[in-house]
């Protein structure tokens, strides 16, 4: 991650500051909702949660406008589904607000803090806490309406080796572009394989340039929690054994993926349901923020860095806030 300072590229006019006599430091807007403003404070306090396991990114001033967007991104479909929930019964009244507030104050007097020093050490205004109390308090009337235990069991029931720890044993062919002439050879090759023109192991060694051709393309066992991407084992996880996948796409070129043997996993509906809530709860989030996105007007400000080296966080970012 490069160190970098960000440079506000698109400011337009005087734009929104956020102020309260409690936290007094100004916050540019970078997104709008509907005309609703999303802070950069507030950006920072849903990344302050999200890279706690990753100390380079804990501090602020480490974060460059790539990070920065993840985030943007982010509260934006916050913003989208706080607003639908808003217009219906999972909306959190000012009264709900209030009594949050005095819940939280009095938590914070029995280890000697005040409000405003609790949102100093968060940086946020009074107005930032307040609308982030609601998001939390309106998306957790959301999710225990629709993430309910059988609606995970039955997703349980229906997904099983996803989340059982079943194991598949998986082997692939790389090539390195992912051009329409790379995926016509992908797709001739693995008409050839099925056709018993080429053996795998000659394939592999013809066409493969990923540093498993050695080994005639084994990977070695994967779950669907790890350790491979995400799409990479969406694809394998659909294929049983001896089956070759269509070709699949990645960062890192186009792949043919072959399942060469599976072992069920045994992991119990009860061992996995805190899992299994997080990801469904997550799925519930993209699924709202999806469907009401293109009736939502978005602005969002642009960010550029000193460097066009700057990159986000090595594997990708899987963060979500679940409105704890």
């Amino acid at each position: 991650m490069n160190n970098v300072r960000l440079i506000l590229l698109c400011y337009f006019g005087v734009g929104f500051w956020l102020v309260t006599p409690a936290y007094a430091q100004k916050s540019q807007v970078v997104a709008t909702v509907n005309g609703s403003p999303i802070s950069l404070n507030v950006v920072h306090r849903f990344l302050d949660r999200s890279f706690r396991s990753l100390p380079e990114l804990s501090d602020r001033s480490q974060r460059d406008a790539s990070v920065l967007q993840i985030g943007i991104e982010h509260c934006v479909k916050r913003e989208i589904v706080l607003q639908h929930l808003r217009s219906g019964k999972f909306k959190t009244s000012e009264e709900e607000i209030d009594i949050k507030l005095e819940e939280l104050s009095a938590r914070l007097q029995l280890t000697e803090q005040k409000i405003d020093d609790f949102l100093a050490k968060v940086q946020l205004s009074e107005l930032e806490l307040r609308h982030e109390v609601e998001w939390q308090s309106s998306w957790k009337k959301y999710v225990s309406k629709y993430v309910t235990t059988d609606h995970l069991k039955k997703q349980f029931d229906e997904k099983r080796k996803y989340f059982d720890g079943t194991k598949y044993h998986v082997a692939q062919i790389l090539w390195k572009q992912s051009d329409d002439a790379t995926m016509a050879k992908a797709l001739h090759v693995r008409q050839q394989l099925l056709d018993k023109d080429i053996d795998w192991a000659t394939a592999v060694k013809e066409h493969s340039r990923s540093a498993s051709a050695k080994s005639g393309g084994d990977l070695g066992w994967i779950e669907y929690s790890g350790p491979m991407p995400r799409g990479f084992t969406q694809a394998a996880f659909k294929l049983e054994p001896e089956q070759i996948s269509q070709p699949h796409v990645s960062k890192y070129g186009t792949h043919l993926i072959r399942c060469m043997e599976t072992i069920p996993g045994t992991k119990t509906f009860e061992q996995v349901a805190m899992e299994l809530r997080e990801l469904e709860t997550n799925r519930l989030f993209e699924l709202v923020a999806a469907r009401y996105r293109s009736q939502a007007s978005i602005d969002v400000k642009l960010f550029a860095t000193e460097s066009r080296d700057s990159k986000p966080p090595t594997g990708g970012l899987e963060i979500i806030d679940n409105g704890g």
